[in-house]
């Protein structure tokens, strides 16, 4: 019998489908603060008061900081991560499991939450997106490859980590200007989100036989 075309392996499929449940329902309950949905938006400022001497934790602020990536500003925001997350998680469950994908997306839309809670100016600004969750799922597959792959597979492999961090360092050195709808792209969440699925990915892997 011949495989299916879209071969999605099970874990991969229901993150995608959770993105796109999210989705619709945003366009029902919204995005932005004063929404329903909204509430899930990371308030980046607020979440930093919280630490504040006489402040106090917010349970909502926390539920945000890897719920925001339930979270898109608009279809074409949660196509290009779906479709990111639909490649690359399908490499990560094939070569480390359902379970470390999850682990990984998870991770990485916390550790963006934070890198851009501490690396974000001081601006009123709210996140919202999987992107940082995707750059850790891409961050892993990218370590596959280097891993397990023939020549001309860490060859994409080194090519894919080389694009991830070069074009999140042309954000950062273009700053503002690097926008999108009005929006500003947060490269924070993205090296926050990346670097966790570095370190968390890399200590799996480098435990696993060569292929």
């Amino acid at each position: 019998m011949s495989e299916p075309v879209f071969n999605v392996p099970p874990v991969t499929l229901r993150l995608c489908l959770l993105l796109l449940l999210s989705y619709l329902l945003s366009l029902w309950l919204g995005v932005w603060p004063g929404t329903t949905g909204g509430t899930l938006a990371l308030n980046v400022q607020a979440f930093r008061t919280q630490f504040d001497p006489g402040g106090g934790l917010d349970l909502m602020l926390l539920a945000a900081l890897p719920g925001h990536a339930l979270l898109h500003d608009g279809f074409a925001h949660f196509g290009v991560n779906t479709g990111m997350l639909l490649a690359f998680g399908t490499a990560v469950e094939r070569g480390l499991g359902g379970r470390m994908l999850v682990a990984l997306a998870l991770a990485g839309a916390i550790s963006g939450g934070l890198a851009m809670v501490v690396l974000g100016n001081n601006m009123p600004t709210y996140l919202v997106g999987a992107s940082d969750a995707v750059h850790a799922v891409a961050g892993a597959a990218a370590l596959l490859m280097l891993r397990h792959s023939n020549v001309s597979g860490r060859r994409t492999g080194f090519a894919l980590l080389c694009f991830l961090l070069g074009i999140n360092a042309i954000l950062a050195v273009l700053g503002d200007v690097a926008m999108i709808d009005d929006l500003r792209i947060a490269w924070q969440a993205h090296l926050g989100g990346l670097s966790a699925g570095l370190v968390m990915a890399g200590w799996v892997i480098l435990r696993l036989p060569r292929g």
